[in-house]
């Protein structure tokens, strides 16, 4: 039987299969995105992206904060038995359809690999990695089902699992006693305040073509398109709108996020507002 360390290693060796595009009989796929809403049109100059930038580091920075991680909670990691091991992950995939027509059977199979083979890993590693009795029981879980369609359109979350039984409620907080102080206290916030970990914006595959992603490390300025009603000013539905924008709350920026950034790439403008 292969080691847990071994198991661990063939998972983040492990890529997904390439998704094959497909079309209805006589239905041509959508390439574009979705046009300016009038919401987009009247984003506060604090909220709009004024600049896309390419983060060449950021595989290798996340990789290293993982092998970090990894390395601290060897010794206490949950033995090989409940892990989602080799044979379990293919298949998984060989189970799982991989024609898809639109977003949505994106997100389908992301949720029904990446988002099912990770999130035991990731739960260890980042919250609990003391906690050698869990069995690779997760805290956390990757859904479609999503908190909030607030203000803008998300296609998944990462958040935390509530217990459905009393027996799963001790057992979450047997794991939860191991946690280190600062860790309990952002996973105690985001639980009550049953905010997500991270969102997910999941294109359909025919909006991604080459040349896409080949332009994106070019994008430079981005270009926000805004209102341009004469009356916009004075207008009382765009006030409206206007108001109910001012009243989103920022949250501030991470001190030690899991990338190296060169702030100095920025243009001052935004860094002013960082």
């Amino acid at each position: 039987m292969t080691s847990i360390l071994d198991e661990i290693e063939t998972l983040f060796s492990w890529n997904p299969p390439a998704l094959k595009p497909v079309t209805l009989t006589g239905k041509k796929p959508s390439t574009e995105s979705r046009p300016p809403a009038f919401y987009d049109k009247h984003f506060s100059d604090l909220l709009v992206l004024l600049c896309v930038k390419r983060l060449p580091s950021l595989v290798q920075d996340l990789a290293a904060n993982v092998d970090r991680a990894l390395r601290a909670a060897s010794e206490t990691l949950p033995h090989v038995d409940d892990f989602y091991t080799t044979k379990d992950t293919k298949r998984a995939v060989r189970n799982t359809n991989k024609n898809v027509k639109d977003e949505k059977g994106v997100a389908n199979f992301y949720d029904k690999t990446t988002g099912m083979f990770c999130t035991p890993l990731a739960s260890t590693l980042a919250l609990h990695p003391k906690a050698s009795t869990s069995n690779w029981r997760s805290l956390l879980e990757w859904t479609q089902s999503i908190s909030s369609s607030g203000y803008a359109i998300m296609d998944g979350e990462l958040g935390i699992i509530a217990a459905a039984s009393d027996d799963e409620d001790a057992e979450h907080k047997m794991i939860v006693e191991t946690m280190e102080s600062e860790t309990r206290r952002v996973f105690d916030e985001i639980r009550d305040s049953r905010s997500p970990f991270a969102t997910w914006e999941m294109k359909s595959p025919f909006a991604g073509p080459l040349e896409v992603m080949l332009a994106v490390p070019n994008l430079g300025n981005f270009s926000w398109t805004s209102c341009t009603y004469p009356e916009c000013p004075t207008d009382e539905k765009h006030i409206n709108e206007r108001k109910k924008i001012e009243d989103i709350k920022v949250g501030v920026d991470a001190l030690t996020p899991p990338w190296n950034l060169n702030v100095s790439l920025f243009p001052p403008k935004a860094m002013g507002w960082c």
